[in-house]
This record gives C-alpha cells, structure tokens and sequence, in this order.
C-alpha cells in the first residue's frame, strides 16, 4: 500500500490540479483498494482503472485546464497507458461539455471513453440519458457504425460516462477521427404495468380484414408467443380513436375480430422513441405471471399519413397487437399496459477531433484441429477458420483467477469455409485487459494460449 501512495503522489506532484483533486485520487484510490482486498485475484492496476474512470465523471474539466492532467495515469501505470490512448480533447457549446478522455483500436473493434457534462447546471443530464443516435463518428474518410453505453451518472457534478463501441479498421489507426453529437435526451417517464379498466369486449365485434402482413410497408414484427405468416390478416386503419385510460402515447384506431382473433390497432403520436405494451390479464389479478397472463404477437407499421408526420428525429407509427383469445375468453381478463415517453431533448452541434492509435496485440499459434489463426489485443480475440462452430465460448482467465468468458459477436463464412464447415469469429471483451495478465486463453473448452509457453499445448504467441 505505501508502494501505491508514493507512486500517487510522486506522479501527482508536477501537476496543476487543485489540493481538492489531487486529495481526491488518492482517496478514490485507496477506496477502491479496501473494498477489492476481499476480492481473490484484483490487481492493484485494475483499481486505478476503476478510480480513473470515476474520477473523470468527478473532475470532468481537469483535462481541459492542464494538458498533463492525465499524465499521472501513465506513470502510475504503464500497461495502461499502452491499452488507453489519452485525447482530452474537449468542446463545450450551450454550457454542455462534451469530452473525449480515452480511446483505444485494434484492426476489428475501438473502444472511445466520453463524458458529457452540464457546466451551468441546469439538470439536462441524468441517469436515463440517451444519445438519440443522433452521434456519429467518422475516420479514414468515411462514416464508422458504432453503438453507446452510459457507464455512470454523477448527480453532483452532473456528468456522465459513456463507452461509445465500434468496429475497428486498418485505416483508422493514426488517422484524425470525428467525433460528432447534435442532440441528447433526458428524463423519460416510464410507467410500468397497470391494470387500464378498459372494457374492450364492448367494441371487440367482427371485421373484415382490409389487408395483409405482406401488404403493408416498412413493417416489424413486435411480440412474443404466436409466429405470424405474410397472410396474417389486418384491420383498416384509423376507423375509431378510443382512449385507453391512462395510456398515453397512443390510441385505439381500430379493435375487432379477425380469424377468431382479436386485433386491437394502435397510432402512436410522433416521437423519438415512445414505446409500450398491452397484455391481457385474468381478472382480479395484482400481479402478471406466466399462468394469469396473455401476451400478444403483433405487426409495426407506418401509413402514408405516418411518414408524412415523421422527418428523420420524431416517428409515428401504428402497432396492430394480436391476441389469440375468443369472445367468451376475453371476458375473464383485463387489458394492461406500459409504456415509456421522450423527456427532455437539448440540442446543438458538438464536434471532436482526435486521432485512433493502434492497440496492442499479439498473434497465437493455435492447434491446426481448432482453427487457422488467432490473434489476441487488449480489445478483444479473433479467431481465423475456427472449426469450433459460431456459438463456441471464449474463456480467458487473468493473473488471480479472474475470468472472462464472452460469445462471438460477428461471424464471417467464406464461400470455401462454408465447403469446409469453418469460419472466421469475432470476440470483443467487456473492457479493456492487460494482455501481460491472461494466463490461459479456451476455445470451446481447448486451450489455445497458455503463458508459460514450454508447457502450453498449442500456445506460442508474438509481439505486433
């Protein structure tokens, strides 16, 4: 532990941070020392990551005000500075300060640490806040696909951490990278299953069906139990607009009958994201089950009318839900529902520049019997011809007994791995590692790497 308290202060000491940071690290530190202690085989490395990547959503500007700020990271910990590349690059625009702390890429997968903070505190971020899909990040002169995860929300600060995960490219290492975000959206409101009271057998009568699944344009199929075919019957849009009580983002623009069925069609006011449920229930119920409870299958759709009310950032939609139940069953249940509404969206045009560097990785010899070639980087395994089919689990287990066991991702065929039954497989670890801690990599249950070489069955590795 004093190895660890002169490492923080002597890399602390050169920078201009205030006392309270500088204070701050090391207790954050130290924090996360005592309650991994109980824990078999937590690093002291491992900790620091924790408490770097807390006390970025803690001290979210101290990267903007010294350009070293990060730079005790490195010293404490060198593996770690080959595995996250610092940027700390930070742009601010209607007191929203969006900042690129780290990232880090191999040739197939990157990970980019982020942090959006309200500097006026006006309560525009929260813990539900969601990105809208309105970033985009762009590199090597072209658009790169690319999902988001919020890590953390700190209601003092009001900062939150994201990990934004995309597919990784040759080209993009070393390249200048755009990061770009135009609008995020906060406090949505989530109403779980109630019971409506709405009395549906008073306007269940039989209809005749005005078209089919097959029929109808930019459809999805929304629900669970029932499989339904391209002559699945469907209602005429918008014949009434009942209320259910209580339910908010939608109305009822048509029930009846079709085929023994009953079809309950839904119009969904335009928004970003509003979304819910109906479920039938057996009356008298307080609670939904497996034995009490009928969920529908169902069809999502958009009319003419639907597309000319959406523009690109709002949708509006019906949903036609479809219950297996006749006349006499529907009597002993009752319609519940849920749903979720937009909150609050702010907008604007935040943009990031920054560049990608390489992340280490390491070629594995593998057993010919397994697959054709491997490589391991501090992101993730890919596997080359593996004959260990695409559902086959990757397990590595790090210095002190920890394990990470993760599923293919992406799954590639050639013509001629199609012809030999192999095929290429793609994993990408939760976070990043330290590749000097794996001990011993598995694919479906053989090993292919083992750290000690001279003893490992088909292991050998080397540097890139």
């Amino acid at each position: 532990m004093n190895r660890l308290k002169q490492a923080a202060d002597n890399a602390l000491r050169d920078l201009t941070v205030s006392p309270a940071l500088r204070e701050a690290v090391w207790n954050r530190i130290r924090e996360e020392e005592a309650s991994a202690a109980p824990r078999k085989g937590r690093k002291w490395v491992a900790v620091l990551l924790a408490a770097v990547l807390s006390l970025l959503a803690v001290f979210p500007a101290a990267a903007a005000v010294s350009p070293t700020a990060n730079n005790w990271l490195f010293a404490l910990s060198p593996s770690l500075a080959e595995r996250l590349y610092p940027v700390n690059r930070t742009v601010t625009e209607n007191g929203i300060a969006l900042t690129v702390h780290y990232a880090a890429n191999d040739d197939r997968r990157a990970m980019i640490f982020l942090t959006l903070c309200d500097t006026q505190k006006k309560n525009r971020l929260a813990a539900d806040t969601d990105l809208m899909d309105s970033y985009s990040l762009k590199g090597a002169g072209s658009h790169i696909a690319c999902t988001s995860e919020l890590l953390q929300y700190d209601s003092d600060t009001q900062t939150a951490v994201y990990c934004l995960s995309l597919a990784g490219h040759k080209r993009l290492s070393g390249k200048m990278t755009v990061l770009s975000l135009l609008r995020f959206m906060s406090g949505k409101t989530v109403q779980e299953y109630y019971n409506t009271g709405f009395a549906c057998g008073a306007y269940a009568t039989e209809k005749e069906a005005a078209t089919t699944l097959q029929k109808v344009k930019n459809r999805g199929a929304v629900g669970y139990d029932q499989v339904l075919s391209d002559d699945t019957p469907l209602l005429e849009t918008d014949q009434t607009e009942i209320a259910i009580p209580g339910f908010e983002p939608a109305v009822i623009s048509n029930i009846g009958y079709l085929d023994g069925k009953l079809h309950i069609q839904t119009r969904w006011s335009a928004s970003f994201d509003n979304h819910g449920s109906l479920c039938l229930v057996k009356k008298g119920a307080d609670a939904m089950d497996e034995d009490n409870t009928i969920e529908p299958a169902g069809v999502q759709y958009r009319t003419a009318e639907d597309e000319a009310a959406s523009d690109g950032s709002v949708y509006q939609k019906h949903i036609e839900y479809i219950f297996p139940v006749s006349p006499q069953e529907l009597a002993q249940y009752d319609l519940w529902a849920e749903y979720t509404l937009d909150g609050t969206v702010t907008e604007g045009e935040w943009e990031v520049n920054f560049r990608l560097e390489q992340a280490e990785s390491r070629e594995l010899t593998v057993p010919a019997s397994l697959a054709s070639s491997a490589t391991v980087s501090t992101l993730g395994l890919d596997v080359g011809g593996s004959r260990a089919g695409t559902e086959a689990l990757a397990e590595v287990q790090l210095t002190g007994g920890d394990t990470i066991a993760v599923k293919p991702l992406l799954v590639d065929k050639s013509l001629s791995q199609l012809l030999s039954d192999s095929s290429d497989l793609s994993y990408t670890f939760p976070a990043p590692i330290d590749l000097n801690d794996i001990q011993t990599i598995t694919l479906d249950g053989t090993c292919i790497y083992q750290k000690d070489a001279n003893s490992a069955p088909g292991g050998t590795t080397s540097e890139r």
